[in-house]
């Protein structure tokens, strides 16, 4: 029996509108997402999503001041070779942290 332990799965920093993958689950594992820690930091507060290419969004934040947090927990699975997005909609710089684990 595999033993589960969280980790770090990915962390990126999106800075303006666009897009970024934070990770991508290896080939022949399931990954489980369990947190996103995320925040603007910069620039101008705007929108924010979270999402899996293909898939849909699970996590959206709108921001209306610098240094705002938007923390998500749960169970997401993201499937070997999928990519889990950042995608900055409108304005801002924002950093996101994602734990999780892999079933193998």
């Amino acid at each position: 029996m595999a033993l589960i332990y969280t980790k770090r799965l990915g962390a990126a920093i999106q800075v303006g509108v666009g897009i970024t993958t934070i990770y991508t689950a290896p080939t022949g594992l399931v990954s489980v997402v369990r947190s996103i820690g995320l925040a603007i930091t910069g620039g101008t507060p705007g929108s924010v999503v979270i999402y899996i290419a293909g898939v849909g969004t699970f996590h959206a934040a709108t921001a209306t001041a610098l240094w705002q947090s938007f923390p998500w927990s749960g169970r997401m699975v993201v499937n070997p070779g999928e990519h889990l997005n950042i995608s900055v909609v409108t304005n801002g710089q924002w950093e996101c942290l994602v734990t999780g684990y892999q079933l193998s």
